[in-house]
């Protein structure tokens, strides 16, 4: 049965956090690559990405932090943009990274508590989690990659991790993250695969970007449902774009969210997609399909969305063997394209089970080389900036393919990994439970009107 994760257990003013001065981690071998191009899908999500990654190994904080910084100094010579600064190429206007060795952020902290007595961490606490992050603004001066780790008096740990979303998607930081892990085992920096950091294989191949008609991309994919234009965010404020989308959700513009986490069990997804399955309109399907399937339609009904209204699916599809040809297994950079369907609310409400999952599916099936280099020069070819209203929108992202909670620093795979201090709240993020819990945990953001209920129709298995 699927269940809200319970609260944690420690109170806020119990947990102090003693954080060291930040120090600048450097390649171990420094030479200047040059500045590295970013692809139009590289610079489509210009803002920091952050996670916590938690460990109840039997460390010892003094020597771990010896192992992770010297792991860090040798896979930051593979991965050399992560040590680099964004700027901007005056010819082309666009933003690229300048690989100047420059390093990356690394910041010790300790707790003189045990992992135990925070509770499940699990719950979603901002107040708890931005303590095991260092945020960092994405401006020209910063540094691309920041580290904290926060030492408990367990041996357990927890690994704040933040990236300029321009430098990694989430396949590229689980290829750095096990790259890093595998090195602080002990493997020689020589028997690492190297990765491929050539960004301009999805650059675009229209011989003019001029040629592509943003304005009727917009209308179809938005069909119906509000825009919100950067100058309609950003009126009566001096924000940029890219600070927006840092602050959008509590700058105003949005009432107060809240966000939870639900655990869905691995006899519950087979449910699921046995429901799915039961006829002859799909043959198979992933557990990403049933669950957005089933959180998509929870998410309608909570909102109390009139069927007659305009509604949008969005979730990120990972372009890598989609492109043709499919891009190197060790490609590092951002890859993922959105996949969405526009149909109106009543079509999901009065629809079965087994018609939702198909229209995952198909809005999965759109990515194709073709579409992938049409949207590459689509966000080329135009300077407009433009989110679809979040109301109307469900937005979902799959870390199920992600293994983050297997990668192993040395004391064993990490008990969870989570998101945190997200730019957008409402995305519906898909995660994996972790190494000590099989299923499938689901973490959203809604107001506080709409989550109570969301919460009791998506528990409601029953009644799919």
């Amino acid at each position: 049965m699927g269940h809200q994760i319970a609260s944690s257990v420690a109170e806020l003013h119990e947990l102090q956090v003693v954080l060291q001065e930040p120090t600048i981690v450097r390649p171990e071998k420094i030479t200047d690559m040059g500045n590295l191009y970013l692809s139009p899908l590289d610079r489509q999500a210009p803002f920091f990405m952050y996670t916590l990654h938690v460990y109840n190994g039997k460390a010892n904080s003094i020597a771990a932090h010896h192992v992770l910084i010297q792991a860090l100094q040798k896979v930051l010579v593979l991965y050399y943009p992560a040590a680099g600064r964004i700027m901007r190429n005056e010819d082309t206007g666009h933003k690229e990274i300048a690989c100047s060795g420059e390093g990356a952020m690394f910041v010790e902290a300790i707790v003189h508590l045990e992992l135990k007595d925070l509770g499940d961490l699990r719950h979603v606490n901002p107040e708890l989690e931005k303590r095991f992050v260092y945020q960092l603004r994405p401006t020209s001066e910063n540094p691309l990659l920041v580290v904290q780790i926060t030492s408990f008096s367990c041996g357990g740990f927890i690994l704040g991790l933040g990236w300029r979303h321009e430098l990694f998607d989430g396949f590229s930081v689980a290829q750095f993250l096990t790259a890093w892990a595998d090195l602080a085992r002990g493997t020689p920096l020589s028997a690492i695969s190297p990765p491929n950091h050539n960004r301009r294989l999805l650059q675009p191949q229209h011989s003019s970007v001029d040629t592509v008609d943003f304005e009727q991309i917009i209308k179809k994919r938005f069909f119906g449902i509000p825009i919100l234009k950067e100058d309609d965010l950003n009126k009566n404020r001096k924000n940029s774009w890219e600070s927006t989308l840092n602050d959008f959700s509590s700058s105003g513009f949005l009432p107060k969210y809240i966000t939870k986490m639900f655990q869905i069990s691995e006899e519950m997804v087979a449910s699921l997609k046995q429901k799915a399955m039961d006829g002859e309109l799909i043959s198979t399907c992933s557990a990403f399909d049933v669950i957005t399937a089933h959180a998509w339609l929870s998410r309608v009904k909570a909102m109390e969305i009139n069927p007659s209204e305009r509604i949008l699916l969005e979730f990120a599809v990972n372009g890598r063997p989609k492109t043709i040809p499919p891009l190197p297994e060790n490609f590092v950079g951002n890859a993922f394209i959105m996949a969405s369907h526009n149909c109106t609310a009543g079509d999901i409400l009065n629809s079965s089970f087994q018609d939702i999952v198909r229209r995952v599916q198909l809005a999965k099936a759109t990515i194709t080389d073709a579409y992938i280099r049409t949207n590459i020069s689509t966000l080329e070819g135009t300077n407009t900036k433009a989110l679809p209203s979040f109301r109307e929108t469900s937005i979902f992202t799959d870390w199920t393919k992600f293994p983050y909670d297997l990668i192993d620093f040395g004391w064993g795979p990490a008990l969870f990994v989570t998101p945190v201090a997200m730019p957008l709240l409402d995305v519906i993020f898909v995660i994996r439970s972790g190494a000590e819990s099989s299923g499938i945990t689901v973490r959203l953001g809604l107001r506080p009107s709409y989550m109570d209920k969301f919460e009791q129709i998506f528990l409601d298995f029953a009644s799919i």
